[in-house]
């Protein structure tokens, strides 16, 4: 045994050139010199930095298992295949004189639960209402990514929509569904609505909604639509991010605690800051993200198509538009070819144009509303509009025809300007 391990590792010492001595590992065929020793400095830093990103990794997942004991979900779980559960919150005021019987109303968000929470108690005074995360989103992010199905565009949310109504038990459609999406929600609820994947829609409310409108946006100038695209590496980049923690760290800057307590009321802080840190709900909003532009491509061929968007559905449908030039102003100061405040306001026309095209495409008689002062972010900051938006659709669903309640919540808040722009 030792006569074998001398023959294979067997060591000496030899000169090579002028006065560098090397060692010679015969049996690994391996040579270390002295002199090299300069070229392999570069190992120090790196073997410490992959152990700190080791560490960090592994701090992250041990961090996410703790913050998921402290998470406490205000709703239930459906499972949408096995090892997929999706958090879904049902509401109705069992005090609420009528409720039984009464179309429900189910709330598609731009993101999570909580972008509800200053409507869904409002709204359970009249009638039962759902609202949910999207499978891989807040609650619903404790999953693995490998359970989804991929891409994660609108038709397919919007199947997987459909699902989870025909799994609640306490959720009836059969007196009819008042469909709510905000956003890119907004999507998401046409496409449920067209393909009838949720059934007997009685009435579509979209709030600030998506509208085909993105290559438009691109063709203002280079810089725009480099911004534009650039927003999928980015998602891209946070999710590599945050599985070593650095989401955790951004989302407890004061800056993004300021951006939180200006959308959420001050007890879903805490839970939205630990939900968004999460590498799951990170990579499942960077494959949403990867599927703007197609579902923006399909909702623009949709609107300027010979076809119906609605499949002969007859249903009172209101869109709302926001009235405050704030949602492109980040974009708008992105390239010098002309002032921030011209490509603003080019950016708004073209977006406001988009959706009054969206509202005449859905049907000759749904209404469209700009309304006063009002952000992109409605369900968060504009809750009183936001619900009375939604009581409108709900008491025209009900009436089956009767368009008054809209008509009637056009007079209240339409404006024909958007503040902050000159021209709309």
């Amino acid at each position: 045994m030792f006569l074998a391990q001398k023959l294979l590792y067997q060591r000496r010492f030899r000169r090579v050139g002028e006065g560098t001595e090397v060692w010679v590992d015969q049996g690994a065929d391996k040579v270390y010199g002295l002199a090299n020793m300069k070229a392999w400095a570069w190992l120090v830093p790196a073997v410490a930095s992959a152990a700190g990103a080791s560490a960090a990794y592994i701090m992250q997942q041990r961090q996410e298992s703790k913050d998921w004991a402290l998470l406490r979900p205000p709703g239930n779980f459906v499972n949408l295949k096995p090892q997929l559960p999706v958090h879904c919150v049902v509401k109705q005021n069992s005090s609420a004189a009528g409720v039984h019987g009464r179309p429900i109303v189910v709330l598609e968000a731009a993101s999570i639960t909580q972008d509800w929470s200053r409507v869904i108690d409002e709204v359970a005074k009249f009638t039962t209402v759902v609202t949910y995360d999207r499978a891989g989103l807040g609650f619903s992010s404790h999953c693995a990514t490998e359970t989804l199905t991929y891409p994660r565009s609108a038709r397919q949310l919007s199947q997987e929509l459909g699902q989870i109504m025909e799994a609640l038990p306490n959720a009836t459609t059969e007196n009819g569904v008042i469909l709510v999406g905000h956003g890119h929600g907004a999507a998401i609820a046409i496409e449920a609505c067209r393909h009838q994947t949720v059934p007997n829609v009685v009435g579509l409310l979209l709030l600030d909604p998506v509208c085909g409108v993105q290559e438009k946006h691109k063709k203002i100038s280079t810089d725009i639509a480099t911004a534009i695209d650039g927003m999928q590496s980015g998602a891209q980049a946070l999710v590599h991010l945050s599985k070593f923690g650095i989401a955790r760290i951004f989302m407890g800057l004061p800056n993004s605690i300021q951006s939180l307590s200006k959308l959420y009321p001050p007890k879903d802080c805490p839970t939205v800051q630990l939900l968004s840190s999460k590498v799951t709900m990170r990579n499942t909003i960077c494959k949403e993200v990867q599927c703007y532009e197609k579902d923006d491509q399909q909702l623009n061929a949709l609107i300027h198509g010979s076809d119906a968007m609605m499949n002969g559905h007859d249903i009172p449908i209101l869109v709302v538009g926001h009235g405050n030039a704030d949602m492109f102003k980040e974009l708008a100061s992105v390239g010098e070819t002309e002032s921030a405040q011209q490509r603003l306001e080019r950016l708004e026309h073209i977006w406001q144009t988009g959706q009054q095209e969206l509202a005449q495409a859905l049907s000759p008689d749904a209404k469209y509303v700009r309304a006063s002062k009002t952000s992109h972010h409605m369900p968060q900051k504009h809750p009183t509009m936001t619900v009375d938006a939604i009581k409108s659709v709900f008491d025209a669903g009900r009436r089956r025809g009767n368009s008054d309640a809209l008509e009637l919540f056009q007079q209240k808040y339409h404006s024909d300007k958007v503040v902050g722009v000159r021209n709309t």
